[in-house]
């Protein structure tokens, strides 16, 4: 069965697959876990993942999959996610992140694949972009 994904725009509650995944992805970068005292560390965000894992890129990507596979699962079955992790300018004033993820999950019984690219810029998250062969 499908699980809707609420939303505050037009759309309301989303079911459509692109939108779904583009929506929860939207919400996952800009959440911030003090938006909940009381569900504080069940909320699933970006933001606090690479306050906790900074200068270290690898930790950084593995507990964003693991974030994200926990937080997907919310709305599909059987979700595998991998992310990778990179600094495009590393000088102290001017730095792009970009966080790439492989997702695959199972919606009402069918296998899909959804490839996004995240990119931060100057601190700030810039854009989610659909990444082809991930």
């Amino acid at each position: 069965m499908t699980t809707p994904v609420p939303t505050l725009s037009t759309q309301g509650w989303v079911t459509d697959l692109s939108s779904k995944i583009d929506f929860l992805l939207a919400h996952f970068v800009s959440t911030d876990q003090e938006q909940s005292n009381i569900y504080k560390a069940h909320v699933s965000n970006l933001q606090s993942v690479i306050e906790q894992h900074q200068g270290d890129p690898l930790a950084t990507a593995d507990k964003i999959a693991r974030t994200i596979q926990s937080y997907l699962g919310r709305y599909y079955e059987n979700v595998v996610a991998e992310a990778r992790f990179s600094l495009v300018n590393e000088t102290e004033s001017l730095t792009t992140v970009k966080i790439t993820l492989s997702l695959n999950f199972t919606e009402d019984g069918v296998q899909y694949t959804a490839n996004r690219l995240l990119t931060y810029y100057n601190g700030k998250f810039k854009e989610i972009t659909e990444a082809n062969n991930g």
